[in-house]
């Protein structure tokens, strides 16, 4: 690592420094960056940690060439790790506002298809309430159909579709010849 990439290095870190060679940067960077008061380690120094040597709780700049580069190379492979790292975010799906109510009907049908002895099929068979206890919330059946429907699965599409025509279709009409 030459000077020059050291310099920049440390400008990275918010640590700019002046000097031609090696010597004189860091003269430069131990009048001008004091020691530090750090806890129990370094890393509260952030990306400047490795320029540090911990003794008790102070930490001093390092005083040595070979421990400059070396310092600057961590630097540098931290920073360049940050930026090979960046946070991705990934944009919720936008739902119709009457999503609720939908999930609530289907509840109640369901909910009351036992009143009436109506069998639910795939709705009985394929699905279950799911309590949590920690949070002290259910999902119910109606919620995961749903969920189910929207999913990008085409066998879960299947299954709720199943589900759907078994909450909303009562009595499977027969064809009759009429007379």
């Amino acid at each position: 690592m030459n000077i020059d990439q050291i310099k920049a290095v440390l400008a990275n870190i918010q640590y700019p420094v002046k000097g031609d060679d090696l010597p004189e940067v860091l003269e430069f960077l131990h009048y001008n960056y004091p020691p530090q008061m750090v806890g129990s380690s370094v890393r509260t120094l952030g990306e400047a940690g490795p320029l540090y040597v911990k003794a008790g709780q102070v930490a001093f700049l390092v005083d040595n060439e070979q421990d400059l580069t070396t310092a600057c190379i961590r630097i540098r492979s931290l920073l360049q790790r940050q930026d090979a790292t960046q946070p991705v975010r990934i944009e919720p799906d936008t739902h119709s506002r009457h999503l609720a109510d939908i999930v609530r009907a289907l509840d109640y049908e369901i909910d009351r298809s036992t009143t009436f002895k109506r069998p639910m099929g795939v709705v009985d068979t394929g699905y279950q309430i799911i309590y949590d206890p920690e949070t002290r919330t259910q999902h119910g059946k109606g919620g995961q159909i749903v969920d189910d429907l929207l999913a990008n699965d085409d066998e879960r599409n299947q299954k709720a579709v199943e589900a759907i025509k078994h909450v909303l279709i009562y009595d499977q009409g027969n064809a009759h010849a009429a007379s």
